[in-house]
């Protein structure tokens, strides 16, 4: 993807309850600041964040270029807020917006080069969201779209898929604290606003407008 007109690009990932906010200033000069889960809401956290981050970097939402995010799946009222914060940016100064699966992202936090990778997220009332993708140098190809699934056909997902692929993501835990026997073998990598840029930029997303912008959710909303 070429820079021009891209950077400075500001990435958002609010899909869990870890909330992440990253700065490209080119696809090599990049920093990220990461909230990890406590009681405070992300509405009260994202915009604090994001300016805590440009600051660092003697900057402001005037000097922005593009914006990224997640689309889904997620929480409900986490994704919602997320794109509420960023839209509302891109508006405001009629930037371009880049979105990315949530899902697909984590796989970027893969560091194997070749792999089968599973990323699986909690969706509530023991439910999961997952997908399945190839890895191959820094591109995701989807092998099964992202889905949502209850515990049984999500472990005939996993049956049905190749023992050496890696079970990865929040939802990972998920299934351990179900007591479910797992066959593959899991990775700890939690979402992040760094992976979601780099899917944008390994993966030729076209921009969309907010208008175009639409959260992709699964399911029917449980405010989660």
């Amino acid at each position: 993807m070429k820079g021009e007109g891209l950077f400075p690009l500001l990435v958002v990932e609010s899909s869990s309850k870890i909330l992440s906010a990253a700065l490209f200033k080119s696809a090599e000069d990049y920093d990220q600041i990461i909230s990890l889960p406590d009681d405070v809401a992300h509405s009260q956290k994202l915009l604090p964040l994001i300016d805590s981050l440009l600051r660092k970097h003697a900057l402001t939402h005037q000097n922005i270029e593009s914006v990224g995010l997640t689309y889904g799946p997620g929480a409900y009222t986490s994704l919602r807020v997320g794109a509420a914060t960023l839209l509302g940016l891109a508006k405001m100064r009629q930037l371009p917006v880049y979105a990315a699966s949530s899902l697909a992202s984590l796989c970027k936090g893969i560091e194997q080069n070749q792999a089968t990778l599973i990323p699986v997220y909690l969706a509530g009332r023991g439910r999961y969201y997952a997908g399945v993708y190839q890895k191959t140098g820094n591109k995701i190809i989807s092998l099964v779209d992202d889905q949502v699934y209850n515990q049984n056909d999500l472990l005939e997902l996993l049956d049905s898929q190749s023992k050496e692929a890696f079970l990865i993501g929040p939802g990972v835990n998920g299934l351990n604290e179900a007591k479910v026997s797992l066959h593959h073998a899991t990775v700890d990598v939690m979402p992040q606003a760094l992976y979601v840029a780099k899917m944008i930029l390994d993966s030729g997303i076209k921009p969309t407008t907010i208008h175009e912008f639409k959260l992709q959710y699964l399911q029917p909303p449980d405010f989660g």
